[in-house]
């Protein structure tokens, strides 16, 4: 966890690039559609820092509507065999077979991410196999952007 420590500025300057970076938007599904006219629509740049069979990884995600996002939550594939769970931050991770979950937790996030506002979740891992790492990650079926980092 130490060596982690240390790679958060790298990690924090790697977020701040992703999340600046042209992105293509897409429509998220929410909970309660008929409750706005405009659907949220959200970006989610994704940082996963290497480090051998370990791994930490930073979610962004960022309401870029004018409707609130609803019951939203960051799914994922996770990396087999052998995936530990050892640290998440601002979130529940919960993993079903390969599927990971991560919804919001209070505090500081709820299930409604207003517009124009963002949530920042974190989780580390251990995949027995150093080259499987977490992947395919998607807020209310729009897919984010991922950046690998060794």
């Amino acid at each position: 966890m130490v060596r982690f420590r240390a790679l958060w500025p790298a990690l924090l300057a790697a977020v701040c690039v992703t999340v600046l970076a042209p992105t293509t938007l897409a429509r998220a599904s929410t909970a309660n559609p008929s409750s706005t006219a405009d659907p949220a629509t959200v970006i989610c740049p994704v940082s996963v820092v290497m480090h051998g069979s370990a791994y930490m990884t930073t979610v962004v995600v960022v309401n870029t509507g004018s409707a609130p996002l609803v019951d939203w939550a960051v799914r994922f594939t996770a990396p087999l065999p052998g995936y530990v769970h050892a640290y998440a931050e601002n979130a529940t991770l919960t993993l079903v077979g390969t599927t990971g979950t991560l919804t919001p937790a209070w505090p500081p996030y709820t299930n409604t991410l207003a517009p124009g506002a963002s949530a920042i979740m974190r989780f580390s891992g251990v995949a027995f196999i150093a080259t499987q790492r977490p992947t395919a990650f998607e807020v209310g079926g729009t897919p984010c952007q991922v950046a690998y980092y060794t």
